[in-house]
C-alpha cells in the first residue's frame, strides 16, 4: 500500500513539472509567430511620404552643390589672377636683376656720375629698396597663390563630396519611386481580382494598372498605341505621366492641351464613353487625363487615374455625364 502511494505521488511531480516545462515552450512558440505585415495601401502611403522626403534631399543637395560651384568657379578665378601676378612681378624682378647684372650699383660710372658721397649712397640704397620691394611684392604673391589654391582644392572637395551625396540621394529616390510603381501594380492586380471575383464576367474590367493597357471592348475603335511612352516625359506622379505610362503619347503639354494634340496626331475625338478612351476633363486649371475602364451606359462610366487625389496616388472612380466636368474622350 505505502509502495502505491509513493508511485503515485512520483507520477504526480512527474505531471506537475512537465506542465511546467510545456507552459513555456508553448509561450515561446506564440511569442515567435510573425506578425501579419502592413497592407498595400499602408505600404504606398509610407512609401510616398518616403519619396517626398527623398525628393526634398535631393533638391537641397542640388542647391548646395549650385552653390559649391559657384564658390569653387571664384576660387579658380582668384587662382588664376594670382597666376598672372606672379609672373608679372616675376618678370619685373627679372628685369632689375638684369639691370643690376649690366650696370652694377657702384661701378666706375656710378661713382663719377655722383655729385658727392650722399648721393652716391642714396642711388645705391635706392636701388636696393626697390629690388626689396619688388622681392617681398613677389613673396606676397606667392603666399597668396598657395592659399588660394589650398582654398581651391578644399572647395573642390566639397563640391566632389556633395556631388556624391545628391548622386546617392536620387538613386534612393528612384528605387524608392521604382518600389512604389511595384506596390501599384500589385494594388490593381489585387483590385482586379477583387472585382472579377464579384461582378458578372460581363462587366469589363476595373482598374488597368499604370505601364498596361486597359483592355478594350469588343467592336471598340480604339487606335491609340499601347504604352508605356518611351521616354515618359510628362512629370511623375502628375495624371498626364500615368496615361503616358498606359499608352504611347506622341504629343506634349497639360492635359488641358492633349486634344488639340491628339487632333494633331490624328487621333479621333469624341463625347461617347468607350472602354480604353483617354477622358480629358476640365477638374483642374490645367485639366484632367484619365482612362475608361468600365462603361456602365452613355451617362455612366468608370475611370482610373493618378493625382485626382494628390501626386502618385493612383485610384478609380465612377463618373457621371451631369455631374462631371467632361471636355472630351480621345480614342
Amino acid at each position: 500500500m505505502i509502495r502505491s502511494l509513493r508511485l503515485l505521488a512520483a507520477l504526480a511531480t512527474a505531471l506537475l513539472l512537465g506542465a511546467v516545462a510545456i507552459q513555456p515552450a508553448m509561450a515561446a512558440t506564440t511569442a515567435n509567430r510573425p506578425t501579419p505585415g502592413p497592407d498595400l495601401a499602408s505600404q504606398l502611403s509610407t512609401l510616398l511620404g518616403q519619396l517626398k522626403q527623398q525628393q526634398a534631399t535631393v533638391n537641397t543637395l542640388a542647391n548646395q552643390v549650385e552653390s559649391e560651384q559657384s564658390t569653387v568657379n571664384t576660387l579658380n578665378a582668384k587662382v588664376s589672377a594670382d597666376k598672372q601676378q606672379e609672373s608679372v612681378l616675376n618678370h619685373q624682378m627679372d628685369q632689375v636683376a638684369r639691370i643690376e647684372y649690366e650696370r652694377p650699383a657702384l661701378s666706375v660710372t656710378t661713382v663719377l656720375d655722383a655729385q658727392n658721397l650722399g648721393e652716391l649712397l642714396s642711388g645705391v640704397a635706392q636701388s636696393r629698396v626697390i629690388a626689396n620691394q619688388q622681392e617681398q611684392l613677389f613673396t606676397a604673391a606667392q603666399a597668396l597663390k598657395a592659399k588660394d589654391t589650398q582654398d581651391q582644392q578644399a572647395a573642390q572637395l566639397q563640391l566632389n563630396k556633395i556631388s556624391d551625396q545628391k548622386a546617392q540621394a536620387t538613386a534612393i529616390a528612384a528605387k524608392t519611386q521604382s518600389e512604389i510603381s511595384d506596390l501599384q501594380q500589385k494594388q490593381a492586380a489585387a483590385a482586379a481580382a477583387s472585382s472579377s471575383a464579384s461582378t458578372p464576367a460581363s462587366t469589363p474590367a476595373p482598374l488597368a494598372s499604370a505601364g498596361a493597357a486597359p483592355a478594350v471592348a469588343a467592336g471598340a475603335t480604339i487606335t491609340l498605341t499601347p504604352g508605356p511612352s518611351s521616354p515618359n516625359r510628362f512629370d511623375p506622379g502628375q495624371c498626364t505621366w500615368y496615361v503616358a505610362q498606359i499608352y504611347s503619347i506622341p504629343w506634349m503639354g497639360n492635359a488641358n492641351q492633349w486634344p488639340a494634340g491628339a487632333a494633331a496626331a490624328g487621333q479621333a475625338e469624341g463625347m461617347t464613353p468607350v472602354v480604353g478612351a483617354i477622358m480629358e476633363s476640365a477638374d483642374s486649371y490645367f485639366g484632367h487625363v484619365s482612362v475608361v475602364t468600365s462603361v456602365t451606359d452613355y451617362n455612366d462610366w468608370t475611370v482610373t487615374e493618378m493625382n485626382y487625389m494628390g501626386p502618385f496616388v493612383q485610384d478609380t472612380r465612377q463618373v457621371s455625364r451631369g455631374s462631371s466636368n467632361l471636355v472630351t474622350f480621345i480614342y
